[in-house]
């Protein structure tokens, strides 16, 4: 059994979060999303 699978396939760039941190003399923090990412999973009983 095989299967294949894909993750941001677009490749496309968003902020996950946004954190506003000047309060404590900070600029602000904001992740960005997973890159692209796709592959193949194979599995073999015996």
């Amino acid at each position: 059994m095989f299967s294949l699978w894909g993750k941001n396939l677009f490749n496309q760039t968003y902020e996950l979060l946004n954190v506003n941190l000047t309060l404590i003399g900070r600029q602000s923090y904001a992740p960005f999303n997973d890159p692209r990412t796709y592959g193949v999973d194979a599995r073999v009983r015996f």
